[in-house]
């Protein structure tokens, strides 16, 4: 009997140590779960916090896409050269390109419109990615020039003066002809884009002519003026279309 109660004190004693053991095992498991659940929660936090700042950085990217997108859409030519009309003149930034018996228009504005022009077409062509096959027009402010691509050499002065010559204007009228067939150029290759699309004012390039008025400028300062008037405003229709 003696070894019996012996045997049960032991067994006793080894299960209160197993009650400790399984006590401290629980407590150590609380201990864990807490810790997680706390680490849990400092990790949703800044989950949430992330989500704030990505939430934030998409906004910023949406405004300056935006942003961008606008700035696209602003095409400088176009604001940079305003083409209008005053009276019966056509102007480029406010230079009058044409002249009358009755309205005199001097040279040096009249060059100064043209040379405008110049730029403005320029920019048109290299826009739509042109390559200069025989000609090209050197913008050169008042005194702008038309080249032979071949050499470089200087074919025809795109201005002109009050100077007597035997052949007045022929070496502005040729200039402006070659002028009219860089801007025709430019507009087939707008309507190619865009067959819906049309110049305002037809050109013929064989007879140098747009809208069925010359650009050579002779006796008929009416009709040249008016040729200014159409071949300019061609010029402001293609400024739009490479600014869409």
């Amino acid at each position: 009997i003696f070894d019996e109660l012996k045997e049960l004190c032991e067994m006793e004693e080894n299960m209160k140590l197993e009650r400790k053991l399984i006590a401290s095992k629980r407590e150590e498991t609380r201990e864990y779960l807490t810790e997680m659940t706390r680490r849990m929660n400092a990790l949703e936090v800044e989950r949430e916090d992330l989500n704030q700042k990505i939430n934030s950085l998409e906004e910023q990217n949406e405004k300056i896409d935006k942003e961008l997108v606008d700035l696209c859409n602003t095409n400088i030519a176009n604001d940079s050269f305003h083409i209008w009309y005053s009276g019966p003149f056509v102007t480029i930034n406010t230079f009058r390109v044409g002249r009358l018996p009755n309205m005199h228009v001097g040279w040096p504005e009249i060059n100064a419109g043209l040379g405008q022009a110049a730029i403005a077409l320029n920019i048109v062509r290299s826009s739509m990615k042109l390559v200069d096959s025989k000609y090209a027009i050197v913008p050169l402010g008042s005194s702008s020039k038309v080249l032979r691509v071949e050499d470089g050499k200087v074919l025809y002065n795109l201005f002109s003066d009050e100077r007597f010559s035997l052949f007045p204007r022929k070496n502005l009228n040729m200039a402006l002809k070659i002028f009219l067939l860089s801007i025709n150029e430019a507009g087939k290759h707008a309507v190619k884009t865009d067959p819906t699309l049309q110049l305002p004012f037809k050109i013929n390039e064989a007879e140098g002519t747009v809208g069925k008025a010359s650009v050579s400028m002779g006796g008929d300062l009416k009709m040249w003026t008016r040729a200014m008037k159409y071949m300019l405003t061609d010029l402001k229709w293609l400024l739009a279309w490479v600014a869409k």
